[in-house]
């Protein structure tokens, strides 16, 4: 690789001409960033998890060159251009820094499938000019790459895959994490499983179900509704998807979407095992203490009644003072007062 392709600032990269339309002009002040939820397995959730998933593709097609094979790859530089680029527009729920690890991973897929939109849109077509704002060396490095012996290959591995599917889901760019996110919004009252979103996510707008999954769809819910009463926690070796389709491969978990491993699975089962005892705790703890509050609330109105009460007694029964008549008005003896009791 030539020096112009391995040390290429972005500037000089890609369609840097071509930003996201997030991107402010400059004019207008500093612009309000978007906020966005980031799950523990590190999916985006929330308002605008659709937004971030297209600027995050645009910033990559900006800022990482095409002329390298392979996303590990790429020098850090370009990536933390992305990163940046991307922290301008959003504000997250965690500290940056503890989020870009758990972010980053999805990166990949992006990057292959700009590169797969390439190949389709000029090189399946044999349009040999360089698309706008590509750098001829790196487009020409792209070229190289992609008419190797071990590139045609991968792609007839990929062809043959792809060709095993059974099929689809109907999420489009939806992933399943913000399904769930946008089904426990609707109803924060039940408890969502994996089988719960790959049952919605497998129905059409209209609530039809895909004929070509039609099948296991009605399979995986008659499993589910022999199995309600059986289980009060998510199992992924034995629940209905498993029952169904059988065990999950290495390396993807059904239901769960991409950068998901079994391992990682196992790890937030255990941190989200924590949250909910502790979320519970300060619950009940907070329970406890609006229940002292009122409590102490409610004995203090009976005590103030009760002061009320005595109060009054003392001021309607306070004794009368009837000063007595001089006996002798020639006396010089100061007249004394008599207390006379009510009756």
């Amino acid at each position: 690789m030539s020096s112009s392709i391995g040390n290429s600032t972005p500037n000089s990269s890609q369609h840097i001409s071509n930003l996201p339309s997030s991107v402010s002009s400059g004019s207008g002040g500093p612009k309000e960033k978007k906020k966005i939820i980031v799950q523990v397995d590190g999916s985006i959730v929330g308002k605008y998890a659709k937004d971030w998933s297209t600027d995050t593709g645009g910033y990559i097609k900006s800022y990482i060159p095409i002329s390298y094979t392979d996303f590990s790859k790429v020098p850090n530089n370009f990536k933390d251009d992305v990163w940046n680029a991307l922290m301008g527009d959003y504000e997250l729920d965690v500290p940056p820094e503890v989020a870009r690890p758990l972010l980053e991973p999805s990166w990949s897929q992006k990057f292959r499938t700009y590169k797969h939109t390439l190949r389709q849109h000029y090189l399946r077509k044999n349009i040999t000019e360089v698309p706008k704002g590509v750098d001829p060396d790196i487009w020409r490095k792209f070229l190289e790459n992609e008419n190797g012996q071990k590139k045609k290959e991968e792609c007839e591995r990929n062809a043959k895959n792809r060709s095993m599917l059974e099929f689809s889901h109907c999420l489009g760019r939806c992933t399943y994490a913000q399904k769930k996110y946008k089904m426990q919004e609707e109803n924060s009252e039940i408890s969502l499983s994996r089988v719960d979103t790959w049952l919605e996510a497998h129905k059409q707008k209209d609530g039809k179900v895909l004929e070509s999954v039609k099948e296991k769809y009605e399979n995986v819910l008659a499993a589910k509704e022999r199995n309600k009463n059986k289980r009060t926690f998510e199992d992924f070796d034995n629940d209905e998807l498993v029952e169904v389709f059988g065990k999950d491969k290495k390396g993807r978990v059904r239901a769960m979407g991409s950068n998901i491993s079994r391992k990682k699975l196992t790890h937030l089962g255990v941190a989200k095992s924590k949250l909910e005892q502790h979320k519970k705790s300060s619950q009940e703890l907070a329970s406890f203490k609006d229940e002292m509050i009122s409590l102490v609330d409610s004995r203090m109105d009976n005590f103030e009644g009760l002061m009320q009460a005595i109060l009054s007694k003392i001021t309607t029964k306070s004794p009368a003072v009837v000063n007595s008549p001089v006996s002798d008005p020639g006396s010089s003896s100061v007249p004394r007062s008599l207390h006379l009791s009510q009756t």
